[in-house]
């Protein structure tokens, strides 16, 4: 994980389990130097010692997180063109009859 998802998680840590409000991202970049930063370990430690509720809220949050990043990476992957050769190789297994309807 980078250090930007990271520093995004922490926030998000910090917001969903004491807070319990939403704040903005102009927030976050406003704070984001008076925010105490964690590493990964003590970010573990904290999600460890979560209640069953915020773990199963945090579960969801994350679990929503992740599939927004794997979007953005498939739809930076799109733009930039580096699926283009797989594209055409799906193509042209299609014109040649050699796939399976889902």
């Amino acid at each position: 994980m980078n250090f930007f998802l990271e520093e995004m998680l922490i926030l998000r840590l910090i917001y969903c389990f004491s807070s319990r409000r939403y704040i903005t991202t102009g927030m976050i970049v406003a704070n984001l130097k008076n925010t105490i930063m964690m590493n990964t370990q003590e970010l573990i430690s904290t999600v460890s010692k979560l209640s069953p509720d915020q773990l199963f809220q945090f579960a969801e949050w994350f679990e929503e997180f992740m599939a927004d990043q794997w979007d953005k990476k498939i739809e930076n992957d799109i733009v930039s063109g580096r699926l283009d050769t797989l594209g055409e190789y799906a193509d042209s297994e299609f014109i040649a009859g050699r796939t399976k309807p889902l």
